[in-house]
Protein backbone atom coordinates (compact mmCIF):
# COMPACT_ATOMS: atom_id res chain seq x y z
CA UNK A 1 0.00 0.00 0.00
CA UNK A 2 1.25 3.46 -0.94
CA UNK A 3 1.18 6.54 1.26
CA UNK A 4 1.74 10.04 -0.13
CA UNK A 5 2.79 13.31 1.46
CA UNK A 6 2.32 16.49 -0.57
CA UNK A 7 3.53 19.89 0.57
CA UNK A 8 4.36 23.16 -1.18
CA UNK A 9 5.94 26.55 -0.53
CA UNK A 10 6.38 29.71 -2.57
CA UNK A 11 8.39 28.04 -5.30
CA UNK A 12 8.06 24.25 -5.18
CA UNK A 13 5.68 21.32 -4.98
CA UNK A 14 7.25 18.43 -3.06
CA UNK A 15 5.73 14.94 -3.04
CA UNK A 16 7.11 12.01 -1.06
CA UNK A 17 5.92 8.41 -1.54
CA UNK A 18 6.16 5.84 1.25
CA UNK A 19 5.87 2.07 1.11
CA UNK A 20 5.58 0.33 4.45
CA UNK A 21 6.77 3.55 6.15
CA UNK A 22 9.94 3.63 4.01
CA UNK A 23 10.68 6.49 1.60
CA UNK A 24 10.15 5.00 -1.85
CA UNK A 25 9.99 7.92 -4.29
CA UNK A 26 10.39 11.69 -4.30
CA UNK A 27 9.27 14.39 -6.72
CA UNK A 28 10.15 18.09 -6.60
CA UNK A 29 8.62 20.47 -9.15
CA UNK A 30 9.17 24.20 -9.54
CA UNK A 31 5.92 26.14 -9.74
CA UNK A 32 6.90 28.78 -12.25
CA UNK A 33 9.01 26.87 -14.73
CA UNK A 34 7.76 25.24 -17.90
CA UNK A 35 5.81 22.13 -17.02
CA UNK A 36 6.50 19.01 -19.06
CA UNK A 37 3.32 18.22 -21.03
CA UNK A 38 2.06 21.73 -20.24
CA UNK A 39 0.40 23.75 -23.03
CA UNK A 40 1.59 27.23 -24.05
CA UNK A 41 1.12 29.68 -26.91
CA UNK A 42 4.22 29.96 -29.12
CA UNK A 43 5.26 32.31 -31.92
CA UNK A 44 8.20 32.06 -34.30
CA UNK A 45 10.19 35.29 -34.56
CA UNK A 46 13.56 33.83 -35.60
CA UNK A 47 14.63 30.96 -37.82
CA UNK A 48 15.93 28.68 -35.08
CA UNK A 49 13.75 29.28 -32.03
CA UNK A 50 10.22 29.91 -30.83
CA UNK A 51 9.17 32.32 -28.14
CA UNK A 52 6.34 31.46 -25.77
CA UNK A 53 3.78 34.05 -24.69
CA UNK A 54 5.51 34.31 -21.30
CA UNK A 55 8.75 35.39 -23.03
CA UNK A 56 10.70 32.13 -22.71
CA UNK A 57 12.75 30.88 -25.66
CA UNK A 58 12.22 27.23 -26.65
CA UNK A 59 13.28 24.82 -29.41
CA UNK A 60 10.97 23.04 -31.87
CA UNK A 61 12.25 20.51 -34.43
CA UNK A 62 9.05 20.69 -36.50
CA UNK A 63 8.25 23.17 -39.26
CA UNK A 64 6.57 26.20 -37.71
CA UNK A 65 5.02 29.08 -39.72
CA UNK A 66 6.83 32.34 -39.01
CA UNK A 67 4.77 35.04 -37.30
CA UNK A 68 1.85 32.71 -36.54
CA UNK A 69 0.73 31.85 -33.01
CA UNK A 70 -0.04 28.21 -32.16
CA UNK A 71 -0.57 26.10 -29.06
CA UNK A 72 2.41 23.84 -28.34
CA UNK A 73 3.17 21.18 -25.74
CA UNK A 74 6.40 20.91 -23.74
CA UNK A 75 8.21 17.64 -24.50
CA UNK A 76 11.42 18.21 -22.56
CA UNK A 77 12.15 20.73 -19.84
CA UNK A 78 15.14 23.04 -19.92
CA UNK A 79 18.25 21.42 -18.44
CA UNK A 80 22.02 21.87 -18.32
CA UNK A 81 22.10 24.81 -20.70
CA UNK A 82 19.75 23.21 -23.26
CA UNK A 83 16.52 24.93 -24.25
CA UNK A 84 13.18 23.33 -23.48
CA UNK A 85 11.75 21.42 -26.45
CA UNK A 86 8.14 21.78 -27.60
CA UNK A 87 5.91 20.11 -30.19
CA UNK A 88 2.84 21.12 -32.17
CA UNK A 89 1.41 17.62 -31.68
CA UNK A 90 -0.82 17.87 -28.61
CA UNK A 91 -1.48 14.81 -26.44
CA UNK A 92 -3.73 14.97 -23.38
CA UNK A 93 -4.02 11.80 -21.33
CA UNK A 94 -7.10 10.75 -19.36
CA UNK A 95 -7.64 7.54 -17.36
CA UNK A 96 -9.41 5.90 -20.34
CA UNK A 97 -7.97 7.43 -23.53
CA UNK A 98 -5.37 9.74 -25.03
CA UNK A 99 -6.82 12.85 -26.68
CA UNK A 100 -5.27 14.35 -29.86
CA UNK A 101 -7.19 17.59 -30.64
CA UNK A 102 -5.49 18.31 -34.01
CA UNK A 103 -6.09 14.82 -35.45
CA UNK A 104 -9.20 12.81 -36.36
CA UNK A 105 -10.13 9.17 -35.81
CA UNK A 106 -10.54 6.39 -33.23
CA UNK A 107 -7.82 3.87 -32.35
CA UNK A 108 -7.74 1.10 -29.75
CA UNK A 109 -5.00 -0.41 -27.63
CA UNK A 110 -3.71 -3.72 -28.98
CA UNK A 111 -4.18 -5.22 -25.53
CA UNK A 112 -7.96 -5.04 -26.00
CA UNK A 113 -8.34 -8.21 -28.05
CA UNK A 114 -11.99 -9.24 -27.57
CA UNK A 115 -13.88 -8.48 -30.78
CA UNK A 116 -17.17 -7.57 -29.06
CA UNK A 117 -15.46 -5.20 -26.63
CA UNK A 118 -13.52 -3.49 -29.43
CA UNK A 119 -16.73 -2.95 -31.40
CA UNK A 120 -18.53 -1.63 -28.31
CA UNK A 121 -15.78 0.90 -27.57
CA UNK A 122 -15.55 1.99 -31.21
CA UNK A 123 -19.31 2.65 -31.29
CA UNK A 124 -19.09 4.78 -28.13
CA UNK A 125 -16.30 6.98 -29.54
CA UNK A 126 -17.58 7.02 -33.15
CA UNK A 127 -19.78 10.19 -32.82
CA UNK A 128 -16.74 12.21 -31.69
CA UNK A 129 -14.18 11.10 -34.28
CA UNK A 130 -14.66 14.23 -36.43
CA UNK A 131 -13.87 16.51 -33.49
CA UNK A 132 -10.58 14.91 -32.43
CA UNK A 133 -8.60 11.67 -32.41
CA UNK A 134 -8.88 9.19 -29.53
CA UNK A 135 -6.48 6.40 -28.59
CA UNK A 136 -8.54 4.15 -26.31
CA UNK A 137 -6.46 2.77 -23.44
CA UNK A 138 -6.69 -0.68 -21.88
CA UNK A 139 -8.27 0.89 -18.77
CA UNK A 140 -11.42 1.68 -20.83
CA UNK A 141 -12.17 -2.03 -21.15
CA UNK A 142 -15.39 -2.89 -19.31
CA UNK A 143 -16.19 0.72 -18.34
CA UNK A 144 -19.79 1.92 -18.51
CA UNK A 145 -20.82 3.88 -21.61
CA UNK A 146 -21.99 6.82 -19.46
CA UNK A 147 -18.60 6.99 -17.73
CA UNK A 148 -16.69 7.09 -21.01
CA UNK A 149 -18.99 9.67 -22.60
CA UNK A 150 -18.73 11.87 -19.53
CA UNK A 151 -14.92 11.73 -19.78
CA UNK A 152 -15.05 12.57 -23.51
CA UNK A 153 -17.30 15.59 -22.93
CA UNK A 154 -15.07 16.74 -20.10
CA UNK A 155 -11.98 16.63 -22.33
CA UNK A 156 -13.68 18.39 -25.26
CA UNK A 157 -14.83 21.14 -22.90
CA UNK A 158 -11.33 21.50 -21.46
CA UNK A 159 -9.88 21.86 -24.97
CA UNK A 160 -12.40 24.61 -25.78
CA UNK A 161 -11.39 26.44 -22.61
CA UNK A 162 -7.71 26.08 -23.52
CA UNK A 163 -8.30 27.64 -26.94
CA UNK A 164 -10.27 30.47 -25.35
CA UNK A 165 -7.47 31.16 -22.87
CA UNK A 166 -4.90 31.12 -25.66
CA UNK A 167 -6.50 33.30 -28.32
CA UNK A 168 -9.24 35.32 -26.58
CA UNK A 169 -8.05 35.88 -23.02
CA UNK A 170 -4.38 35.90 -24.14
CA UNK A 171 -3.12 34.11 -21.04
CA UNK A 172 0.67 33.93 -20.78
CA UNK A 173 1.25 30.86 -18.61
CA UNK A 174 0.35 27.18 -18.76
CA UNK A 175 -3.07 26.82 -20.39
CA UNK A 176 -3.96 23.67 -18.47
CA UNK A 177 -5.35 24.02 -14.96
CA UNK A 178 -4.29 20.50 -14.05
CA UNK A 179 -0.82 19.29 -13.15
CA UNK A 180 0.18 16.74 -15.83
CA UNK A 181 3.31 15.73 -13.92
CA UNK A 182 1.23 14.98 -10.82
CA UNK A 183 -1.28 12.82 -12.72
CA UNK A 184 1.53 10.84 -14.32
CA UNK A 185 3.39 10.53 -11.02
CA UNK A 186 0.38 9.23 -9.09
CA UNK A 187 -0.97 6.86 -11.75
CA UNK A 188 2.21 4.78 -11.85
CA UNK A 189 1.43 3.49 -8.35
CA UNK A 190 -2.00 2.07 -9.19
CA UNK A 191 -5.17 3.73 -7.97
CA UNK A 192 -6.46 0.72 -6.06
CA UNK A 193 -3.29 0.34 -4.00
CA UNK A 194 -3.48 3.80 -2.44
CA UNK A 195 -3.69 4.01 1.32
CA UNK A 196 -3.78 7.76 1.92
CA UNK A 197 -2.55 11.13 0.69
CA UNK A 198 -1.72 13.86 3.21
CA UNK A 199 -1.86 17.49 2.07
CA UNK A 200 -0.10 19.94 4.36
CA UNK A 201 -1.76 23.09 3.08
CA UNK A 202 -4.92 24.26 1.35
CA UNK A 203 -3.22 24.81 -2.02
CA UNK A 204 -2.28 21.12 -2.34
CA UNK A 205 -5.71 19.98 -1.19
CA UNK A 206 -7.48 22.25 -3.68
CA UNK A 207 -5.35 21.05 -6.61
CA UNK A 208 -5.92 17.42 -5.73
CA UNK A 209 -9.69 17.82 -5.34
CA UNK A 210 -10.04 19.87 -8.53
CA UNK A 211 -7.87 17.87 -10.91
CA UNK A 212 -7.56 14.38 -9.47
CA UNK A 213 -11.06 13.68 -8.22
CA UNK A 214 -10.53 9.91 -8.00
CA UNK A 215 -8.16 10.35 -5.07
CA UNK A 216 -10.52 12.44 -2.93
CA UNK A 217 -11.64 9.41 -0.90
CA UNK A 218 -8.08 8.84 0.24
CA UNK A 219 -7.32 12.50 0.89
CA UNK A 220 -6.28 13.33 4.46
CA UNK A 221 -5.90 16.84 5.82
CA UNK A 222 -3.14 17.62 8.29
CA UNK A 223 -3.28 20.54 10.71
CA UNK A 224 -0.54 19.66 13.19
CA UNK A 225 1.94 22.15 14.61
CA UNK A 226 4.94 20.23 13.29
CA UNK A 227 5.24 19.67 9.56
CA UNK A 228 4.87 16.05 8.42
CA UNK A 229 7.94 16.67 6.29
CA UNK A 230 9.89 17.16 9.53
CA UNK A 231 8.04 14.45 11.45
CA UNK A 232 9.08 11.86 8.87
CA UNK A 233 12.65 13.26 9.01
CA UNK A 234 12.66 13.65 5.25
CA UNK A 235 15.42 16.24 5.26
CA UNK A 236 17.69 13.74 7.04
CA UNK A 237 16.84 11.04 4.51
CA UNK A 238 17.44 13.44 1.62
CA UNK A 239 20.79 14.34 3.18
CA UNK A 240 21.77 10.67 2.87
CA UNK A 241 20.65 10.67 -0.77
CA UNK A 242 23.06 13.51 -1.46
CA UNK A 243 26.01 11.35 -0.38
CA UNK A 244 27.98 9.10 -2.71
CA UNK A 245 28.30 6.28 -0.16
CA UNK A 246 25.18 4.24 0.68
CA UNK A 247 25.38 1.62 3.43
CA UNK A 248 23.52 -1.67 3.06
CA UNK A 249 21.90 -3.54 6.01
CA UNK A 250 24.37 -6.44 5.83
CA UNK A 251 27.38 -4.15 6.25
CA UNK A 252 28.31 -3.70 2.61
CA UNK A 253 27.89 -0.44 0.75
CA UNK A 254 27.31 1.17 -2.64
CA UNK A 255 29.43 3.97 -4.05
CA UNK A 256 27.38 6.07 -6.50
CA UNK A 257 29.22 8.57 -8.67
CA UNK A 258 27.83 10.68 -11.50
CA UNK A 259 30.08 11.70 -14.39
CA UNK A 260 29.27 13.63 -17.54
CA UNK A 261 29.15 10.41 -19.54
CA UNK A 262 27.31 8.05 -17.19
CA UNK A 263 26.42 7.06 -13.64
CA UNK A 264 28.67 4.46 -12.01
CA UNK A 265 27.64 2.29 -9.06
CA UNK A 266 30.24 0.15 -7.30
CA UNK A 267 29.00 -2.69 -5.07
CA UNK A 268 31.20 -3.49 -2.08
CA UNK A 269 30.82 -6.69 -0.09
CA UNK A 270 30.01 -6.85 3.62
CA UNK A 271 30.01 -9.83 6.03
CA UNK A 272 27.25 -11.51 3.98
CA UNK A 273 28.08 -13.93 1.18
CA UNK A 274 28.98 -12.84 -2.34
CA UNK A 275 25.61 -13.58 -3.96
CA UNK A 276 23.63 -12.32 -0.95
CA UNK A 277 25.49 -8.99 -1.15
CA UNK A 278 24.75 -8.68 -4.87
CA UNK A 279 21.03 -9.38 -4.34
CA UNK A 280 20.88 -6.85 -1.51
CA UNK A 281 22.49 -4.27 -3.80
CA UNK A 282 20.09 -5.16 -6.64
CA UNK A 283 17.16 -4.31 -4.34
CA UNK A 284 18.62 -1.00 -3.15
CA UNK A 285 20.00 0.34 -6.46
CA UNK A 286 16.56 0.93 -8.11
CA UNK A 287 15.43 2.83 -5.01
CA UNK A 288 18.53 5.04 -5.08
CA UNK A 289 18.23 5.67 -8.83
CA UNK A 290 14.54 6.54 -8.48
CA UNK A 291 14.94 8.86 -5.47
CA UNK A 292 17.94 10.67 -6.95
CA UNK A 293 16.19 10.71 -10.37
CA UNK A 294 19.35 9.55 -12.11
CA UNK A 295 19.15 9.16 -15.89
CA UNK A 296 21.22 8.18 -18.90
CA UNK A 297 23.66 5.28 -18.97
CA UNK A 298 24.10 3.47 -15.63
CA UNK A 299 27.06 1.13 -15.08
CA UNK A 300 26.90 -1.26 -12.09
CA UNK A 301 30.01 -3.08 -10.95
CA UNK A 302 28.59 -6.02 -8.99
CA UNK A 303 30.89 -8.28 -7.00
CA UNK A 304 32.35 -10.66 -9.59
CA UNK A 305 30.13 -13.67 -10.20
CA UNK A 306 30.28 -15.92 -13.27
CA UNK A 307 27.35 -18.23 -12.44
CA UNK A 308 24.58 -17.72 -15.00
CA UNK A 309 21.77 -18.72 -12.60
CA UNK A 310 22.85 -16.19 -9.99
CA UNK A 311 23.28 -13.49 -12.63
CA UNK A 312 19.74 -14.16 -13.85
CA UNK A 313 18.44 -13.77 -10.29
CA UNK A 314 20.23 -10.41 -10.00
CA UNK A 315 18.67 -9.19 -13.27
CA UNK A 316 15.19 -10.39 -12.23
CA UNK A 317 15.55 -8.55 -8.90
CA UNK A 318 16.53 -5.31 -10.65
CA UNK A 319 13.60 -5.51 -13.06
CA UNK A 320 11.12 -6.32 -10.29
CA UNK A 321 12.26 -3.36 -8.16
CA UNK A 322 12.02 -1.06 -11.20
CA UNK A 323 8.50 -2.28 -12.06
CA UNK A 324 6.76 0.86 -10.69
CA UNK A 325 9.16 3.23 -12.47
CA UNK A 326 7.44 5.18 -15.27
CA UNK A 327 10.76 6.07 -16.93
CA UNK A 328 11.61 4.06 -20.04
CA UNK A 329 14.40 1.56 -19.28
CA UNK A 330 16.73 -0.16 -21.75
CA UNK A 331 18.49 -3.25 -20.43
CA UNK A 332 21.99 -3.97 -21.66
CA UNK A 333 22.76 -6.93 -19.38
CA UNK A 334 26.14 -8.10 -18.14
CA UNK A 335 29.10 -6.94 -20.20
CA UNK A 336 32.18 -9.05 -20.93
CA UNK A 337 34.05 -6.94 -18.35
CA UNK A 338 31.64 -8.14 -15.62
CA UNK A 339 29.74 -4.84 -15.34
CA UNK A 340 25.96 -4.55 -15.76
CA UNK A 341 24.60 -1.85 -18.09
CA UNK A 342 21.20 -0.22 -18.46
CA UNK A 343 19.86 3.21 -19.40
CA UNK A 344 17.01 5.22 -17.89
CA UNK A 345 14.93 7.89 -19.60
CA UNK A 346 15.47 11.44 -18.40
CA UNK A 347 12.42 13.16 -16.89
CA UNK A 348 12.77 16.29 -14.82
CA UNK A 349 15.81 17.34 -12.82
CA UNK A 350 18.03 15.24 -10.64
CA UNK A 351 17.74 15.60 -6.88
CA UNK A 352 21.26 17.06 -6.81
CA UNK A 353 20.03 20.09 -8.77
CA UNK A 354 17.85 21.07 -5.79
CA UNK A 355 20.17 20.05 -2.96
CA UNK A 356 23.93 20.21 -2.55
CA UNK A 357 26.10 17.72 -0.64
CA UNK A 358 25.40 19.59 2.60
CA UNK A 359 21.64 19.17 2.03
CA UNK A 360 21.11 22.91 1.54
CA UNK A 361 17.92 23.47 -0.43
CA UNK A 362 18.42 26.02 -3.18
CA UNK A 363 15.62 28.30 -2.03
CA UNK A 364 17.76 31.29 -1.08
CA UNK A 365 18.60 32.17 -4.68
CA UNK A 366 15.04 31.52 -5.82
CA UNK A 367 13.66 33.97 -3.26
CA UNK A 368 16.15 36.65 -4.26
CA UNK A 369 15.40 36.15 -7.96
CA UNK A 370 11.68 36.39 -7.29
CA UNK A 371 12.15 39.73 -5.53
CA UNK A 372 14.28 41.07 -8.38
CA UNK A 373 11.61 40.10 -10.91
CA UNK A 374 8.99 41.99 -8.93
CA UNK A 375 11.33 44.97 -8.74
CA UNK A 376 11.76 45.02 -12.52
CA UNK A 377 7.97 45.11 -12.90
CA UNK A 378 7.86 48.20 -10.69
CA UNK A 379 5.90 46.53 -7.92
CA UNK A 380 6.34 47.40 -4.25
CA UNK A 381 7.12 43.95 -2.91
CA UNK A 382 7.39 45.18 0.65
CA UNK A 383 3.74 45.93 1.11
CA UNK A 384 2.51 44.74 4.51
CA UNK A 385 0.98 41.49 3.21
CA UNK A 386 3.80 40.69 0.79
CA UNK A 387 6.46 41.19 3.45
CA UNK A 388 4.51 39.08 5.92
CA UNK A 389 4.00 36.23 3.44
CA UNK A 390 7.61 36.17 2.26
CA UNK A 391 8.99 36.11 5.79
CA UNK A 392 6.50 33.47 6.93
CA UNK A 393 7.40 31.18 4.04
CA UNK A 394 11.06 31.76 4.75
CA UNK A 395 10.68 30.89 8.44
CA UNK A 396 8.63 27.78 7.64
CA UNK A 397 11.16 26.48 5.14
CA UNK A 398 13.72 23.91 6.12
CA UNK A 399 16.50 26.39 5.39
CA UNK A 400 15.80 28.70 8.33
CA UNK A 401 19.20 29.42 9.81
CA UNK A 402 21.27 28.72 6.67
CA UNK A 403 21.31 32.43 5.97
CA UNK A 404 20.43 34.88 8.74
CA UNK A 405 19.31 37.71 6.46
CA UNK A 406 18.13 38.41 2.94
CA UNK A 407 18.17 41.64 0.98
CA UNK A 408 14.85 42.65 -0.57
CA UNK A 409 14.51 45.61 -2.91
CA UNK A 410 11.56 47.80 -3.82
CA UNK A 411 10.67 51.23 -5.15
CA UNK A 412 9.29 53.94 -2.92
CA UNK A 413 6.73 56.58 -3.89
CA UNK A 414 9.43 58.70 -5.55
CA UNK A 415 10.41 55.69 -7.69
CA UNK A 416 13.85 55.65 -6.13
CA UNK A 417 15.37 52.23 -5.61
CA UNK A 418 15.87 51.16 -2.02
CA UNK A 419 17.14 47.97 -0.49
CA UNK A 420 16.02 46.39 2.76
CA UNK A 421 18.10 43.95 4.74
CA UNK A 422 15.66 41.77 6.69
CA UNK A 423 16.97 39.71 9.58
CA UNK A 424 15.60 36.20 9.85
CA UNK A 425 15.10 35.30 13.50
Amino acid sequence: MWEFLWTSDLFYHKVAVFREAKLWDLRIEEKKKLLRNGLYVAKKEREDFLFLSNGLKVFCSEAFPKGQEKIVQVLQEEREGKLAEVSQKIEMTTPYFVFFPYERGVHLSRKIQEKEERERLENIFQPYRERASFLIRTEAKGQQEETLKEEIQKMLKEWEQIQKKAFELRERGNLRTSLPWMEEFLEQYGKEEWKSCYCENFECQELLEKNLSFYQKRLREYHGDISLWKQRKLEEQIAQLCQEKVYLPSGGYLFIEKTKACVTIDVNRGPAGLHASNLEAAKEIPRQVRLRNLAGMVVIDFISNKKSEERKEIIDTLKREFSTDNHFLTWGGFHEFDVFLFSRQRKGKELSSYYDKNNVFYQVQCLENECKELLEKGENILSVEAEKNILQEWKNSSQCGIKDSIELMCKDEKTEKKSFNIKIK
